[in-house]
C-alpha cells in the first residue's frame, strides 16, 4: 500500500501526456513552419521563372486538394499503425517533397513534388491527427493540451517564415528547400522515440489519473457514433461548414501576403517578420483562447 501511494504522487507530479504534447508542439512548428513559408518561396519562383501568380498559386491549391482528399485515410492509417510509424512518414515524405522540389524545372515537375508528395507529408503532420493523439491522453486538460501543441503552428511561422526569407536572399530558394528538407528529417528521431498513441501502452490513464473506470470507458466507445453514422448528422456538416468559411479565406491570402506586401513598397525581410509577427499572435491566442 505505502508503494502503491508513492507511485501515484509520483504520476501525479509528471505525467507522460506532456511528453506527446511537446513533441507534437515541434512537429507542428516545422510542419506548418514550411507550410505557411509558402509566399516566400511564391515571389522567388516568380522572379525565377516568370510564371503568372495564377499558375504559381495553383501549387497551393493543389496541396490543399491533397490534404482534403487524403485526411480521412490518414486518420484511419493512425489509428491501424499508431503515431510513431504514422508521423514519422509522414514526416519523410515531407523531406523527400521538398528536397525533389529544390531539383524542379518546371511548373508541373513542383505541382507533383510539393503539391503532391510534400503535401502528403503535412497532411500526416496535421491540426486533424495531433488533436486525435492529444485527445487521447487528455480528458480534463484536453483543451489546454491541444492548445499548447497547435502553438506550434504560429511558432513556426514566427521563426521559420524568415529564416527562409534570409535563406532565399543570400543562398537561393534551391538551397532553402534543401535546409527545410532536413529540417523535417530531424524530427524523425523524437517522433519515432517518444511518441505513443494511446497511455495504455505505458500502463498509464488519460491525465495521469488513476481510475480504472475511466479506462473501462474510453476502451469501450460508442459503437453508435461510427463514420457512417457521424456524416448523417446535422452537426458534422455545420462544423465542416464552419471550417470551410473559417479556414478557406485564412489560406488563399497566405499564399500572396508576402506579395501583396511587397507590391505596396515593404521590403522583403521587413514582409516576412509581419508574417512571421501573425504567427506569434496566433501562438498566444491558441494557448489563451
Amino acid at each position: 500500500m505505502p508503494q502503491s501511494k508513492n507511485k501515484d504522487t509520483v504520476q501525479s507530479k509528471w505525467f507522460y501526456g506532456w511528453v506527446i504534447v511537446a513533441v507534437s508542439f515541434i512537429t507542428l512548428t516545422v510542419a506548418f513552419g514550411i507550410r505557411l513559408s509558402f509566399s516566400v518561396f511564391f515571389v522567388a519562383l516568380i522572379d525565377e521563372f516568370g510564371w503568372s501568380r495564377a499558375d504559381t498559386a495553383l501549387i497551393f491549391s493543389i496541396s490543399m486538394l491533397v490534404f482534403a482528399a487524403t485526411s480521412t485515410f490518414a486518420g484511419i492509417s493512425l489509428d491501424r499503425w499508431g503515431a510513431r510509424k504514422m508521423f514519422g512518414i509522414g514526416a519523410a515524405f515531407l523531406a523527400f517533397g521538398l528536397l525533389l522540389s529544390s531539383q524542379i524545372q518546371s511548373l508541373w515537375q513542383l505541382a507533383l513534388v510539393y503539391g503532391g508528395i510534400a503535401s502528403l507529408g503535412i497532411t500526416i503532420l496535421g491540426l486533424g491527427l495531433i488533436a486525435t493523439l492529444i485527445a487521447r491522453w487528455f480528458r480534463r486538460r484536453r483543451g489546454l493540451a491541444i492548445g499548447i501543441a497547435f502553438a506550434g503552428t504560429g511558432v513556426g511561422t514566427f521563426f521559420i517564415t524568415p529564416w527562409v526569407e534570409y535563406l532565399v536572399s543570400v543562398s537561393g530558394w534551391r538551397v532553402a528547400y534543401i535546409l527545410l528538407a532536413g529540417l523535417s528529417l530531424a524530427i524523425i528521431p523524437l517522433i519515432v522515440r517518444f511518441l505513443r498513441i494511446n497511455p495504455a501502452d505505458m500502463q498509464l490513464l488519460p491525465d495521469g489519473d488513476s481510475s480504472l473506470t475511466e479506462t473501462e470507458q474510453l476502451a469501450k466507445p460508442s459503437e453508435s457514433w461510427k463514420l457512417s453514422r457521424v456524416i448523417r448528422t446535422r452537426a458534422f456538416w455545420l462544423l465542416l461548414l464552419s471550417a470551410f468559411g473559417a479556414i478557406g479565406p485564412v489560406r488563399l491570402l497566405t499564399v500572396h501576403q508576402l506579395a501583396i506586401m511587397i507590391d505596396a513598397g515593404f521590403t522583403r525581410p521587413y514582409a516576412a517578420q509581419m508574417i512571421g509577427f501573425s504567427g506569434a499572435i496566433t501562438a498566444i491566442a491558441f494557448i489563451l483562447l
